[in-house]
C-alpha cells in the first residue's frame, strides 16, 4: 500500500525544468544595502529626570521600533536601575546613556536632578 501511494505521488509531479535551462540569478554590485536613514532614541518619561523618575527607552530606525538583542547602559552605572528597557533613576548627577540594538547605537548625555 505504501509503495502504491509513493508511486502515485511521484507520477503526479509534473516534469521539472533541468537545471541547465533554469533562469540564472544575476549578481549585481549596484544593489544598495538596506539600513537606517535616521537612528534615534525615543525616551518616554519626564524631559528633565530626577531621582525616582523612570524612563522607557526605545531605539528607532526611520521611526520604526527596533527589536532584537538590546543593550541599555549608563555611565556611571550606579545612576539608574534597569528592567529591560525601563531605567529608574536612583542617583543624582551627570550621566551618559547608551542604547544598542544589533549594530545600531545612540548615546545621550544628561543630568539627573536630586
Amino acid at each position: 500500500m505504501r509503495a502504491l501511494i509513493l508511486l502515485a505521488a511521484l507520477t503526479a509531479c509534473g516534469d521539472k525544468e533541468p537545471l541547465e535551462t533554469a533562469t540564472p540569478v544575476e549578481d549585481s554590485d549596484d544593489v544598495e544595502p538596506q539600513g537606517c536613514g535616521v537612528v534615534e532614541l525615543d525616551v518616554q518619561g519626564p524631559e528633565a529626570p530626577k531621582v525616582g523618575d523612570s524612563w522607557t527607552v526605545w531605539l528607532r530606525c526611520d521611526g520604526a521600533t527596533m527589536l532584537g538583542a538590546t543593550v541599555l547602559r549608563f555611565d556611571p552605572p550606579t545612576i539608574a536601575t534597569l528592567d529591560d528597557n525601563v531605567a529608574t533613576f536612583v542617583e543624582a548627577g551627570e550621566t551618559t546613556m547608551t542604547m544598542q540594538v544589533g549594530v545600531y547605537r545612540e548615546t545621550l548625555t544628561f543630568t539627573v536632578a536630586p
